[in-house]
């Protein structure tokens, strides 16, 4: 004889508990998880998590000065950890199949060492379509690389289809970099330096930029992931053996393995350490910067998990047993496919199984 125990099905919504109908419990069954609610702090916890984790997994990439005309450009240099570079390039009221000419023909002067060079569309998001130049082979990854820019013949070669006025960046890997350039840059931030809106008159940028690779930053940033995936794992232990304390633990390893990497700087942009040295290339570049990327979304996952912990409030027995059902050891939950035996009285209708037990139950073992 089986049971009417399936008089209602808990879901979780938001961290909050929603029964349907008995009619939808098709074969009700008495398992690992009936009735098992989270409480609605729990839910609160989890929406405020999200909320912050959000804003700071957020990131704003402003546009900054965008060229208004034909007599407008920007030419935004990004070298790559990999040995390579991409240059966008950027003129005011020029079609596409226009822009993609010039940056064929500007190619060339930019990056005459590259082993291979291409062009193609780019698209900012905000209405603007621009070139983009990628080179590969532009510099040799190892021990303190250099790359040699000269933005003179492009310049040159700018004013030939009428722009008068170009705003220059460069940007090389996040890793500790220096540069000497003929003429001094007007912003410099680390490893970013810009020249504005560069007239007739102006001396274009010509120098070398020099990096200095710490591969141990990025040797660190894969070791705090480790490390992070560990704690989560203890979280999720702790949350299936219903042991706050563990899952507590393991939210507070991936917290610190976090705030360390914020404090060490080993997050995903430290991975350019072990691309421009040389360690790590290709797809394994691509998968250490997912793995340092992945640091936020394991301290949200470690989160949910112990808000989940701290919504099981299980006490005592942890499973509440209907009249006339023996009282469980302390800690005992139904294991999968559990069922009651025949003898056992049918729960009332809307039992809570998850609820803390508030009376003694009077029927036979």
């Amino acid at each position: 004889m089986r049971l009417g125990l399936g008089e209602f099905r808990t879901a979780i919504v938001g961290g909050l508990c929603v029964r349907f109908p008995a009619g939808l419990a098709d074969g009700a069954k008495v398992t690992r998880g009936a009735a098992r609610c989270v409480n609605p702090r729990g839910g609160c916890l989890l929406v405020v998590v999200g909320v912050v984790l959000s804003v700071l997994l957020t990131g704003c990439d402003p546009v900054g000065w965008m060229p208004g005309d034909r007599t407008e450009a920007r030419v935004d240099a990004r070298i790559k950890a990999d040995g390579g570079m991409d240059v966008d390039l950027i003129i005011g009221g020029m079609s596409e199949a226009e822009q993609i000419r010039t940056g064929e023909a500007v190619a060339p002067l930019l990056l005459p060492t590259a082993s291979r060079r291409w062009v193609d569309h780019g698209d900012n998001g905000a209405g603007y379509s621009f070139a983009v130049l990628h080179a590969t082979g532009v510099y040799q990854p190892g021990n303190r690389p250099t790359v040699g820019l000269d933005f003179r013949t492009t310049l040159s070669r700018l004013r030939t289809v009428g722009v008068r006025a170009v705003r220059i960046t460069v940007r090389a890997p996040r890793v500790p970099a220096a540069a000497d350039w003929q003429s001094p840059p007007g912003d410099v931030d680390g490893d970013y330096w810009s020249w504005d809106r560069l007239g007739q008159g102006d001396m274009p940028p010509a120098g070398t930029v020099r990096m200095d690779p710490q591969p141990w930053r990025g040797q660190l940033g894969i070791g705090l992931w480790a490390v992070g995936v560990a704690g989560l794992l203890l979280a999720l232990m702790g949350l299936r053996r219903r042991r706050r304390l563990l899952a507590g633990l393991g939210t507070g390893v991936v917290v610190l393995t976090w705030v360390a990497a914020i404090v060490v700087g080993a997050g995903p942009v430290d991975m350019d350490n072990l691309g421009v040295a040389g360690m790590a290339t290709g797809h394994l570049l691509l998968t250490v910067r997912l793995l340092a990327v992945s640091d936020s979304l394991l301290l949200l996952a470690v989160f949910i998990v112990f808000a989940l912990s701290l919504g099981n409030n299980n006490r005592g027995s942890g499973f509440n047993p209907p009249p006339g059902w023996p009282v469980p050891p302390p800690g005992w939950r139904p294991p999968p496919g559990w069922r009651p035996p025949p003898h056992w009285p049918a729960p009332p209708p809307d039992w809570d199984f998850s609820a803390r037990p508030r009376r003694k139950p009077d029927g036979p073992r």
